[in-house]
Protein backbone atom coordinates (compact mmCIF):
# COMPACT_ATOMS: atom_id res chain seq x y z
CA UNK A 1 0.00 0.00 0.00
CA UNK A 2 1.16 3.41 -1.08
CA UNK A 3 2.23 5.64 2.22
CA UNK A 4 2.56 8.97 0.19
CA UNK A 5 0.66 11.54 1.95
CA UNK A 6 -2.07 13.61 0.96
CA UNK A 7 -2.32 17.44 1.69
CA UNK A 8 -6.18 18.89 1.61
CA UNK A 9 -5.16 22.84 0.99
CA UNK A 10 -8.25 24.17 0.14
CA UNK A 11 -11.89 23.72 1.14
CA UNK A 12 -15.57 24.60 -0.69
CA UNK A 13 -19.14 23.12 0.15
CA UNK A 14 -22.15 23.55 -1.32
CA UNK A 15 -24.60 21.54 0.69
CA UNK A 16 -28.06 21.60 2.28
CA UNK A 17 -26.07 22.94 5.61
CA UNK A 18 -24.69 25.39 4.39
CA UNK A 19 -23.38 27.27 1.06
CA UNK A 20 -19.95 27.75 2.46
CA UNK A 21 -17.35 26.43 4.54
CA UNK A 22 -18.16 28.30 7.50
CA UNK A 23 -22.05 28.19 7.52
CA UNK A 24 -22.22 24.40 6.91
CA UNK A 25 -19.53 23.71 9.77
CA UNK A 26 -21.29 25.92 12.03
CA UNK A 27 -24.54 23.72 11.47
CA UNK A 28 -22.78 20.71 11.64
CA UNK A 29 -21.22 21.73 15.30
CA UNK A 30 -25.03 22.91 16.13
CA UNK A 31 -26.56 19.65 15.35
CA UNK A 32 -28.84 21.47 12.57
CA UNK A 33 -29.94 19.13 9.99
CA UNK A 34 -30.15 20.64 6.06
CA UNK A 35 -33.34 18.41 5.73
CA UNK A 36 -36.55 20.13 4.75
CA UNK A 37 -39.73 20.10 2.70
CA UNK A 38 -38.56 19.78 -0.93
CA UNK A 39 -39.81 22.64 -2.83
CA UNK A 40 -37.90 21.89 -6.08
CA UNK A 41 -40.51 19.20 -7.49
CA UNK A 42 -44.02 18.50 -6.72
CA UNK A 43 -43.88 15.68 -4.52
CA UNK A 44 -47.54 15.37 -4.14
CA UNK A 45 -47.80 11.59 -5.71
CA UNK A 46 -44.61 10.84 -3.18
CA UNK A 47 -44.81 9.15 -0.31
CA UNK A 48 -41.73 11.06 1.31
CA UNK A 49 -42.48 15.08 0.68
CA UNK A 50 -39.21 16.03 2.46
CA UNK A 51 -35.55 16.20 1.21
CA UNK A 52 -32.17 17.37 1.60
CA UNK A 53 -32.41 20.91 -0.80
CA UNK A 54 -29.67 23.44 -1.65
CA UNK A 55 -30.98 27.01 -0.40
CA UNK A 56 -30.53 30.31 -0.82
CA UNK A 57 -27.42 29.69 -3.07
CA UNK A 58 -26.27 32.98 -4.36
CA UNK A 59 -24.57 32.30 -8.16
CA UNK A 60 -23.68 35.76 -8.36
CA UNK A 61 -19.98 35.82 -6.49
CA UNK A 62 -18.93 32.93 -8.79
CA UNK A 63 -21.32 32.44 -12.30
CA UNK A 64 -22.39 34.84 -14.47
CA UNK A 65 -26.41 34.88 -14.91
CA UNK A 66 -26.08 33.75 -18.37
CA UNK A 67 -23.43 31.04 -17.57
CA UNK A 68 -25.49 29.54 -14.65
CA UNK A 69 -28.59 29.01 -17.14
CA UNK A 70 -26.56 27.14 -19.21
CA UNK A 71 -25.91 24.78 -15.98
CA UNK A 72 -27.45 21.79 -14.74
CA UNK A 73 -28.02 22.19 -10.73
CA UNK A 74 -25.72 20.09 -9.86
CA UNK A 75 -23.09 21.67 -12.49
CA UNK A 76 -23.57 24.85 -10.57
CA UNK A 77 -22.95 23.28 -7.02
CA UNK A 78 -19.71 22.00 -8.04
CA UNK A 79 -18.29 24.92 -10.07
CA UNK A 80 -19.61 26.80 -6.93
CA UNK A 81 -17.49 24.40 -4.47
CA UNK A 82 -14.40 24.06 -6.60
CA UNK A 83 -13.91 27.32 -6.91
CA UNK A 84 -14.38 28.19 -2.98
CA UNK A 85 -11.94 25.58 -2.64
CA UNK A 86 -9.39 27.22 -4.97
CA UNK A 87 -9.75 30.23 -3.40
CA UNK A 88 -9.26 29.08 -0.39
CA UNK A 89 -6.16 27.23 -0.94
CA UNK A 90 -4.10 30.25 -2.02
CA UNK A 91 -3.06 28.39 -4.40
CA UNK A 92 -1.28 30.32 -7.79
CA UNK A 93 -1.95 29.46 -11.01
CA UNK A 94 0.90 30.51 -13.63
CA UNK A 95 1.95 30.11 -17.20
CA UNK A 96 5.23 27.90 -15.29
CA UNK A 97 3.02 25.26 -13.18
CA UNK A 98 -0.58 25.15 -15.34
CA UNK A 99 0.53 21.91 -16.65
CA UNK A 100 0.89 20.89 -13.35
CA UNK A 101 -2.23 21.18 -12.11
CA UNK A 102 -5.36 18.55 -12.45
CA UNK A 103 -8.86 18.61 -11.59
CA UNK A 104 -10.61 15.22 -11.34
CA UNK A 105 -13.92 15.75 -10.02
CA UNK A 106 -17.02 12.98 -9.73
CA UNK A 107 -20.91 13.04 -9.47
CA UNK A 108 -23.20 10.25 -8.75
CA UNK A 109 -25.28 10.69 -11.92
CA UNK A 110 -24.55 14.25 -13.42
CA UNK A 111 -27.61 16.45 -14.77
CA UNK A 112 -30.77 14.23 -14.12
CA UNK A 113 -32.59 17.69 -13.64
CA UNK A 114 -31.87 18.77 -17.21
CA UNK A 115 -32.13 15.58 -18.95
CA UNK A 116 -36.10 15.04 -17.43
CA UNK A 117 -36.71 18.51 -18.52
CA UNK A 118 -35.24 18.36 -21.78
CA UNK A 119 -36.79 15.09 -22.73
CA UNK A 120 -40.30 16.34 -21.60
CA UNK A 121 -39.79 19.34 -24.03
CA UNK A 122 -39.12 16.91 -27.10
CA UNK A 123 -42.52 15.22 -25.93
CA UNK A 124 -44.37 18.39 -26.08
CA UNK A 125 -43.86 18.21 -30.34
CA UNK A 126 -41.57 15.25 -31.25
CA UNK A 127 -39.22 17.96 -32.42
CA UNK A 128 -35.60 18.42 -31.95
CA UNK A 129 -36.12 21.91 -32.58
CA UNK A 130 -37.31 21.66 -29.02
CA UNK A 131 -34.07 20.60 -27.42
CA UNK A 132 -31.45 23.21 -26.17
CA UNK A 133 -27.63 23.41 -28.10
CA UNK A 134 -26.57 23.34 -24.55
CA UNK A 135 -28.04 20.72 -23.28
CA UNK A 136 -25.39 17.98 -23.45
CA UNK A 137 -22.51 20.55 -21.92
CA UNK A 138 -24.85 21.91 -19.73
CA UNK A 139 -25.49 18.18 -17.78
CA UNK A 140 -22.42 15.92 -18.54
CA UNK A 141 -20.46 15.25 -15.67
CA UNK A 142 -16.86 16.11 -17.34
CA UNK A 143 -17.91 19.59 -18.00
CA UNK A 144 -17.66 20.67 -13.77
CA UNK A 145 -14.02 20.15 -14.03
CA UNK A 146 -13.96 21.82 -17.49
CA UNK A 147 -15.56 25.28 -16.36
CA UNK A 148 -13.55 24.93 -13.69
CA UNK A 149 -9.94 24.44 -15.68
CA UNK A 150 -11.51 27.18 -17.75
CA UNK A 151 -12.00 29.58 -15.14
CA UNK A 152 -8.39 29.58 -13.34
CA UNK A 153 -6.44 28.44 -16.60
CA UNK A 154 -5.53 24.84 -15.59
CA UNK A 155 -4.06 22.77 -18.39
CA UNK A 156 -3.14 19.49 -16.63
CA UNK A 157 -4.91 16.30 -16.66
CA UNK A 158 -8.67 16.93 -16.44
CA UNK A 159 -11.17 14.15 -15.18
CA UNK A 160 -14.14 12.88 -13.99
CA UNK A 161 -15.45 10.03 -12.40
CA UNK A 162 -18.78 8.44 -11.37
CA UNK A 163 -18.99 5.31 -8.75
CA UNK A 164 -22.41 6.51 -7.42
CA UNK A 165 -21.98 6.91 -3.33
CA UNK A 166 -17.77 6.33 -3.13
CA UNK A 167 -17.68 8.99 -6.31
CA UNK A 168 -16.26 11.45 -3.24
CA UNK A 169 -13.28 8.58 -2.09
CA UNK A 170 -12.43 7.55 -5.43
CA UNK A 171 -12.43 11.28 -6.72
CA UNK A 172 -9.58 12.19 -3.65
CA UNK A 173 -7.58 8.74 -4.37
CA UNK A 174 -7.67 8.79 -8.43
CA UNK A 175 -6.88 12.93 -8.04
CA UNK A 176 -4.07 12.26 -5.35
CA UNK A 177 -2.46 9.59 -7.52
CA UNK A 178 -1.55 11.81 -11.16
CA UNK A 179 1.44 13.29 -10.21
CA UNK A 180 0.34 16.74 -9.75
CA UNK A 181 -1.35 18.98 -7.86
CA UNK A 182 -4.82 17.74 -8.18
CA UNK A 183 -8.14 19.61 -7.46
CA UNK A 184 -11.25 17.16 -6.48
CA UNK A 185 -14.63 17.63 -5.71
CA UNK A 186 -17.97 15.73 -5.39
CA UNK A 187 -21.51 17.45 -6.89
CA UNK A 188 -24.77 15.74 -6.87
CA UNK A 189 -28.27 16.75 -7.31
CA UNK A 190 -31.06 14.28 -7.34
CA UNK A 191 -34.08 16.38 -6.57
CA UNK A 192 -35.98 15.09 -9.97
CA UNK A 193 -38.97 13.00 -10.29
CA UNK A 194 -37.21 10.22 -11.64
CA UNK A 195 -34.56 10.48 -9.14
CA UNK A 196 -36.46 10.51 -5.98
CA UNK A 197 -38.81 7.81 -7.42
CA UNK A 198 -36.25 5.16 -8.31
CA UNK A 199 -34.83 5.86 -4.48
CA UNK A 200 -38.60 5.50 -3.42
CA UNK A 201 -39.43 2.14 -4.57
CA UNK A 202 -35.53 1.36 -3.59
CA UNK A 203 -36.94 1.98 -0.12
CA UNK A 204 -34.40 4.43 0.54
CA UNK A 205 -36.49 7.17 1.57
CA UNK A 206 -37.43 8.31 5.23
CA UNK A 207 -40.80 9.06 5.23
CA UNK A 208 -41.72 8.77 9.08
CA UNK A 209 -41.05 12.12 10.10
CA UNK A 210 -43.66 14.85 9.31
CA UNK A 211 -41.66 17.71 11.06
CA UNK A 212 -38.29 16.98 9.01
CA UNK A 213 -36.74 20.02 10.91
CA UNK A 214 -36.19 16.96 14.05
CA UNK A 215 -33.96 15.18 12.00
CA UNK A 216 -30.93 15.67 13.56
CA UNK A 217 -27.27 15.13 12.31
CA UNK A 218 -26.35 11.52 13.13
CA UNK A 219 -29.61 10.28 13.36
CA UNK A 220 -30.33 7.25 11.70
CA UNK A 221 -33.62 5.91 10.14
CA UNK A 222 -35.24 2.57 11.67
CA UNK A 223 -35.55 -0.50 8.98
CA UNK A 224 -38.98 0.08 9.23
CA UNK A 225 -39.47 3.52 8.54
CA UNK A 226 -37.89 3.31 4.77
CA UNK A 227 -41.19 2.63 2.68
Amino acid sequence: MSKRRVVVTGLGIVSPVGNDVASAWSAILAGRSGIGPVTRIDTTTFSTHFGGEIRQLDIEPYLSVKDARRMDAFMQYGVIAGMQAMRDSGLEVTEANSDRIGILMGSGMGGLESIEETYDKYLETHSPKKVSPFFIPGSIINLVSGHLSIAFNITGPNLAVATACTTSTHALGMGSGQGTVPAQLRSASRQSPVGQGSRRLCHGRWRRCDDARRIRVGESPRRQDLR
